[in-house]
């Protein structure tokens, strides 16, 4: 009997293990021109995004974003962010309408919520930039405190999240974002945690996540310098939301003991012998 060639038994072994070729992405930027030729197709397809999402705003609540959590989004979200890029990319070669602001704001809205910054802050600046005629007062102290929040927290540039707050936002009609602003480049954890616990917007909350690592180590080491005992169920109480005291001591590896109702911070030290 004669041996397979080499040849043979590699191709044989390459079609049975092979996998199967991926649907196109449908983006614009690969060479998928579909949506930007077709109006209509670009209206069902925004329609069939916003179904696939429903499922998502009566799902239970996330739980906390845990400190240095990275921003990965989940599959089912990732897999609508992807079908949103493809949707904007298919826009830009369109002048900006009413639809094209729907889709970049509900872009935004999306993207932050889920801490995706290369949707949100590319959508901000596009909306910012080509459609700020079409943008009501709102929308756009919306996605001014968006990317004001984003510049200092997760980029930690203070002086652009400052410029972006003068230029989109008013220091008498946002001074609640001015606070958290002013809060966060002072170092003053304690007015940040306030804003941090107290914020109900879930996009803003989000993305001031990005900033619990810094606040809550610029807390420990204030505190470690600031005192030798401190009420346990007073730091409890300035602990992020949703975070309990156990767990943020051991990922922030905070060696203070406990002794009673107290947390000691530092040892006062021992006494001389005679």
């Amino acid at each position: 009997m004669l041996k397979d060639a080499p040849e043979d038994r590699l191709k044989r072994r390459w079609t049975r293990f092979r996998q199967p070729e991926k649907a196109s992405s449908g983006l614009a930027s690969r060479g998928d021109k579909t949506l930007q030729t077709n109006a209509d197709q670009c209206l069902k397809f925004f329609d069939e995004i916003l179904k696939s999402f429903e499922s998502f705003k009566d799902s239970p609540p996330q739980d906390p974003v845990p400190l240095a959590a990275p921003h990965t989004p989940p599959p089912e979200m990732a897999a609508t962010l992807r079908n949103l890029r493809a949707l904007r990319e298919a826009l830009l070669v369109r002048k900006p309408d009413t639809f094209t602001k729907k889709v970049f704001l509900f872009s935004i809205r999306v993207g932050a919520t889920v801490r995706h910054y290369e949707t949100y802050v590319a959508s901000s600046l596009y909306l910012l930039d080509k459609a700020l005629h079409l943008l009501t007062l709102s929308e756009r102290q919306e996605i001014g405190t968006l990317l004001v929040v984003h510049e200092s927290h997760c980029n930690g540039d203070n002086y652009r999240a400052m410029s972006l707050f003068f230029e989109h936002l008013d220091g008498t009609r946002d001074a609640h974002v001015y606070g958290l602003l002013q809060a966060w480049v002072c170092g003053d954890y304690h007015s940040w945690l306030r804003f941090y616990n107290n914020e109900c917007d879930p996009a803003i909350h989000a993305i001031m996540s990005f900033g619990i690592d810094r606040m809550m180590r610029r807390m420990v080491n204030c505190m470690s310098c600031a005192y030798f005992t401190y009420p346990k169920k007073k730091i409890e109480g300035m602990m992020p939301r949703g975070e309990r005291w156990a767990d943020f001591k051991e990922k922030m590896l905070v060696s203070w003991t406990e002794d009673g109702g107290d947390l000691v911070i530092r040892s006062r030290g021992a006494k001389k012998t005679k």
